[in-house]
């Protein structure tokens, strides 16, 4: 197999997708359809996707080795029932590492040139092919959350940050004039020093804010970073009285659109999640339940529309708190 084919990457999230591969293997080994659209039909009956998201699975499906054209059948290249997710993890695991690489050259930010040099110097991409194996690697990468465009230069995400920390992934050290990062700097999650920041500043300062916005005294009776919901998230902060409870969810200055207009279906989801709780689990409880996006960037006016088309209360912290921020961030 080309080295283009061995590191050609998936769509998806870079979490959630594994799970759909099982699936569409499983339906693979089960009927052997006959055509790669035989697939994507069934696909987009069972996941109520559009054709084109089928058509990239399917054709990384192929590109990496998973299913196979034999005779006028489309088989699994091995077995499901050989350790299936072992193998798919292994596959997959062997695509990724390109996508890898590339964040952490994006750490403190890299151009698109950079990135192709990297290809050209780590994998032996050639000039033909190597513009487009980074064309698909951004594109996963910015649709995945984990890298996003920033003043002309591309800049791995919080979310980005996370998965090279959980993949406990070297660093590359190809450019010895920008600085290395501490894995200090990210803490336990791997999240960055600004996410970090902000969260712990929220998490001290949370009555005053939620007094600004409320235009009223708010007294907090209890505070804890990291709240874990039922359904598996964490909220950055959650503050709470006897009367309400408060999911906040932060983005920092390196956070760009795409990230932000995340954080506001986070709240959505948090939000929804604590109502369903409160009536589940304390019934009897009048709890008003509310939800708050913090953060250091000035929405566009079409993040803005979105988040009051959601009804997601949103706050940017003042000119003096930011100025707090940068000092607590040199320290």
């Amino acid at each position: 197999m080309a080295k283009a084919q061995t590191i050609q990457p998936l769509c998806g999230g870079y979490g959630h997708y594994i799970e759909t591969l099982v699936v569409i293997r499983g339906y693979v080994e089960a009927g052997q359809p006959s055509t790669r659209e035989d697939i994507k039909s069934w696909y987009v009956q069972e996941f109520n996707r559009p054709v084109t998201v089928a058509g990239h699975y399917v054709n990384s499906l192929f590109r990496c080795g998973l299913l196979t054209k034999q005779g006028d059948r489309i088989k699994c290249a091995f077995p499901i029932s050989r350790n299936r997710d072992r193998k798919i993890i292994e596959t997959i695991d062997d695509n990724v590492v390109f996508i890898l690489d590339m964040l952490n050259e994006a750490r403190d930010g890299a151009s698109e040139e950079e990135l192709h040099l990297l290809g050209k110097r780590k994998y032996g991409l050639s000039p033909g092919s190597n513009p487009n194996q980074v064309q698909w690697r951004r594109g996963w990468l910015e649709s995945a959350g984990m890298l996003e465009l920033k003043d002309g230069r591309l800049y791995a995400t919080d979310a980005g940050r996370r998965l090279l920390q959980e993949r406990d992934a070297p660093s590359v050290g190809t450019r010895t004039s920008a600085p290395k990062v501490k894995r200090a700097e990210f803490g336990g999650g791997g999240e960055g020093i600004e996410h970090k920041t902000l969260k712990e500043f929220v998490h001290k300062h949370c009555e005053r804010i939620l007094s600004e916005i409320s235009g009223r005294r708010v007294e907090v009776t209890d505070r804890q970073m990291e709240c874990e919901l039922p359904s598996g998230d964490q909220a950055d902060v959650t503050a709470c009285n006897e009367g309400s409870i408060w999911h906040i969810e932060v983005k920092s200055k390196i956070s760009g659109e795409s990230d932000i207009r995340r954080g506001l279906y986070q709240c959505v989801k948090y939000e929804a999640v604590e109502k369903v709780r409160q009536r589940v689990e304390h019934p009897s409880s009048s709890r008003e339940v509310k939800s708050l996006l913090v953060v250091e960037n000035k929405l566009s006016q079409a993040l803005e529309k979105h988040a009051k088309s959601m009804r997601v209360q949103f706050h940017r912290i003042s000119a003096r708190d930011r100025q707090q921020l940068a000092e607590l961030r040199k320290r």
